[in-house]
């Protein structure tokens, strides 16, 4: 390891220690893997502004991001895809079946004046039809 003077004492030479094939060209693939705020937002026709409100106020609103620390927003493109994917309307795989509501349970208490008024109503008619 060559170590340069500087004014703090020594420092060691920025590449050095480290596999030779972990230079900045090996990297650039990885680099367009991942998507910064305003990759996002121009992905999904918004404002960065937006991006980093909405990440703040309701982050379940995008999709998951990495977490390296800090104030740094990035996600990965194929987190973003994916959670695109699951927020397609209208397949048949998108949605489960929604279950069968409930019937309304029996009314409780006094019957209103417009209950009273109907009951007496289809209690006339039933009469005058017999």
């Amino acid at each position: 390891m060559s170590h340069t003077p500087h004014a703090g004492g020594t420092r060691i030479a920025p590449h050095e220690g480290r596999e030779p094939d972990m230079n900045r060209s090996s990297l650039r693939p990885l680099a367009q893997d991942i998507l910064n705020v305003a990759d996002l937002a121009a992905r999904h026709h918004s404002t960065p502004g937006n991006i980093r409100k909405l990440n703040s106020l309701d982050p379940t609103r995008l999709p998951p991001r990495l977490a390296l620390g800090g104030r740094v927003l990035l996600w990965r493109l194929v987190d973003v895809e994916a959670w695109e994917a699951s927020r397609v309307v209208g397949t048949p795989t998108a949605r489960a079946p929604e279950p069968e509501p409930e019937p309304a349970p029996a009314r409780r208490g006094p019957k209103s004046t417009a209950a009273k008024a109907r009951a007496a109503r289809a209690a006339g008619a039933a009469g005058a039809a017999a």
